[in-house]
């Protein structure tokens, strides 16, 4: 087995390793949550509530940012608003920076409007993306 300078240091203080995280074991798990979450969206789906059955996706995807992310970033959905009051288009994930410019305003829903300097990632939240086929021209236009 290879170990870092790091793991060597930690082995001779601690004599050796006794226990170990299965790295890979977390990230199946959140795999296998999203895969369940889907099989959700597409029964609720079903039903004809098309927001309830994105949410269930959207908001999975948003809780696995959450908890991987810094704590000095912020994971919500909603608008970007420019410094002329221009609003984007929905977007069910924005990454900001909770130092800069908090977000102007939150709905009832959740939904809010974040200003654009204080963000460092958005985007929308599909769980068959290649349904359509122009989808890279569809993600520029946001």
């Amino acid at each position: 087995m290879l170990q870092s300078p790091q793991t060597t240091a930690l082995c001779l203080s601690i004599g050796e390793f006794v226990r170990k995280l299965d790295i890979s074991g977390i990230f199946k798990s959140e795999a296998d949550d999203l895969v369940k979450a889907r099989e959700d969206a597409i029964r609720i789906h079903g039903t004809g509530d098309i927001k309830a059955a994105g949410n269930e996706i959207e908001e999975h995807v948003r809780e696995i940012f959450r908890r991987m992310l810094p704590k000095n970033l912020y994971v919500t959905h909603g608008h970007l608003i420019d410094q002329n009051g221009v609003v984007s288009p929905q977007l069910d994930i924005i990454i900001a920076d909770t130092s800069n410019l908090p977000s102007l305003m939150t709905t009832k829903d959740g939904t809010e409007y974040v200003p654009i300097d204080s963000v460092y990632s958005c985007g929308e939240i599909k769980s068959t993306y290649y349904k359509n086929s122009n989808y890279i021209e569809y993600f520029s236009n946001v």
